[in-house]
């Protein structure tokens, strides 16, 4: 039993990167699951064929690892041969029940006796017991269970539940032990139970937003509720304090990912409650400015960002949250109002960084007997730069003016600390970084970087350049053959991150991910197993070549060690 499980767990991998995906999910799915993920088999396994997965370095390691094991050695060759019904939907979630939580993975047998004798067959020890019309085998915290439909596993994640809602297992002072109320194999199989006979109306596929998702062309979907995830602990906390708990009614997270040619493609809503989308549509954010990107200098940009938010949404926001008081208060007591810093900005701002590198620097220290110590260290270093728009130049300097006060009485700094930021007021804008060259070329001339067309016409925009971040720590990785190696293939596999987002359209605030690859003519889900697998063989030579200098260097040591026998 204890070796069969562990493949259970690969079983459940396997069926998900094969199963397929229907308009409407057909797993029972209750509909308070706070976390579910889709994979769109029937689409990843055109794009990436068993055949050519099993050609991989990366796989063929494991399927050694999986030789001489009935269960593994099936999954390995041929998951059709399972039981399973590999063109049915398989789902992967995690629900609350009361104090704790359970996780899940459900999916269709197309023979459950040939499932079933595949589980005999994977140890001597397995004990199938019979529970009305469900069979299941359970050891600890994990259930697998199957009828003559469906295969349904089940474990404990009432850990992770506590987790999120900041709780810690207790321990007994007297064993020292930690006290769990985690669900046994007697409790899972009565979850089994009532999903097996869960009806369609208490299932998640009923609700429009995640019908809508499914529908969503794409290779792998998800599915989060902030509210069902944190549950009532959280809620119950914040509603003691205020309206925070506004934050979490009807907050929905769902995403679709594809792998397309060259690139990953992530697109996700972020749905919310009444009162906070009726606040959205009322402030809308507009596009960020392009122009304050256009007056980064030229060169080489790692990462830029640019931004515009409603500052008069602020306030609104606040009182939404029942804290708009709180803040009025803190605010007064500074000398500043909330409705100063409405008239102090525009809502664009910007961040960005340049010239990123991780360089070799001697440093030298006291030593013992006043002599000095020289030693050698990398420190990453570049040119950081945030601005941010001014809107009414008195209202924005008496902001700075409380800000320097507020680090001087409650920050700890002096005048001549706060003389060593460097910041300036240039045109229109409030500018501070760590490079005074690069402040004073903000805005000198227009540069049109190339990466400005691949994120504006949008309220939020970030851009990040991969490969320069690889290349500029290329002195911390050093020369050891293998990661000196595996940085040089990333330099050619990886390209850059685009992130596009911040309209609200249809109760939920949208965003475009665009992770870019090298290759711009493969399907990046072909690019991504030949990238693992070239890093596999990479890390088998590496170890065959140590291997042999450790035999090589201590040839009487080798020769020495006993052979284990069988």
């Amino acid at each position: 039993m204890k070796r069969s499980l562990p493949y259970l767990g690969l079983l459940a991998l396997v069926l998900v990167t094969f199963s397929s995906c229907s308009k409407k999910p057909d797993a029972p799915i209750p509909a308070n699951a706070a976390i579910v993920l889709h994979i769109n088999g029937e689409s990843l396994s055109e794009k990436l064929p068993w055949s050519e997965l099993k050609e991989s370095q990366w796989f063929k390691m494991a399927a050694e690892e999986a030789d001489g094991d009935s269960l593994g050695k099936v999954l390995m060759n041929d998951p059709g041969q399972s039981g399973i019904d590999i063109k049915s939907d398989a789902w992967v979630y995690v629900a609350n029940r009361g104090k704790g939580a359970y996780s899940a993975f459900s999916c269709k047998l197309s023979d459950a006796k040939k499932f079933e004798s595949l589980i005999k067959n994977a140890s001597t020890d397995v004990k199938i017991q019979q529970k009305e019309s469900i069979s299941y085998i359970g050891e600890g915290s994990v259930l697998v269970s199957w009828n003559n439909s469906r295969l349904l596993v089940l474990g404990d994640a009432s850990d992770f539940n506590k987790a999120l809602n900041g709780q810690e297992n207790e321990y007994d002072e007297y064993s020292d032990t930690q006290s769990s109320e985690g669900y046994g194999t007697d409790s899972l199989l009565a979850i089994a139970q009532e999903l097996y006979a869960l009806k369609s109306s208490n299932q998640l596929g009923n609700n429009d937003k995640f019908a809508d998702l499914i529908k969503t062309k794409g290779d792998v979907h998800f599915w989060v509720n902030a509210a069902s995830m944190y549950g009532n602990t959280l809620a119950g906390s914040l509603l003691s304090f205020s309206k925070l708990s506004t934050l979490l009614e009807g907050n929905i997270a769902t995403g679709t990912i594809a792998f397309n040619d060259g690139t990953i493609q992530i697109d996700s809503k972020n749905y919310v409650g009444k009162e906070l989308e009726a606040l959205y549509k009322k402030y809308q954010s507009s596009n960020f400015d392009t122009d304050m990107l256009k007056n980064l200098p030229a060169g080489e940009v790692n990462l830029a960002m640019g931004m515009n938010y409603p500052p008069d949404g602020l306030k609104a926001f606040l009182s939404l949250l029942g804290v708009d008081g709180l803040v009025n208060t803190f605010m007064q007591e500074a000398g500043f109002s909330v409705d100063e810093f409405i008239k102090a900005n525009t809502g664009n701002l910007f961040f960005a960084l340049s010239d990123f590198k991780i360089a070799k620097e001697e440093k030298t220290i006291d030593g013992f007997g006043d002599e000095p110590y020289t030693y050698t260290t990398t420190e990453p270093s570049g040119k950081l730069l945030f601005g941010t728009e001014i809107n009414e130049r008195t209202a924005f300097q008496k902001m700075m003016d409380v800000a320097k006060q507020l680090l001087i009485d409650k920050g700890g700094m002096d005048d001549e600390a706060l003389s060593k930021i460097p910041y300036q007021i240039k045109d229109k804008w409030f500018l501070s970084g760590n490079d005074s060259n690069q402040l004073q070329d903000y805005g000198s001339k227009k540069t049109d970087h190339s990466f400005i067309d691949l994120i504006k016409g949008h309220p939020i925009g970030m851009y990040v350049n991969i490969v320069s971040f690889i290349k500029g720590s290329m002195a911390e990785i050093g020369d050891e053959p293998m990661t000196k190696n595996i940085a040089e293939l990333s330099i050619k596999f990886w390209k850059d991150i685009i992130l596009t987002g911040g309209e609200f359209e249809d109760g939920a605030s949208v965003s475009h991910l665009s992770l870019r690859l090298g290759d711009e003519k493969t399907n990046s889900l072909k690019s991504l197993n030949q990238y693992v697998g070239k890093i596999a063989k990479m890390a088998q030579e590496d170890e065959d070549r140590r291997r042999a200098e450790w035999e090589t260097e201590y040839p009487a040591v080798v020769d020495s060690v006993a052979v284990p026998l069988d």
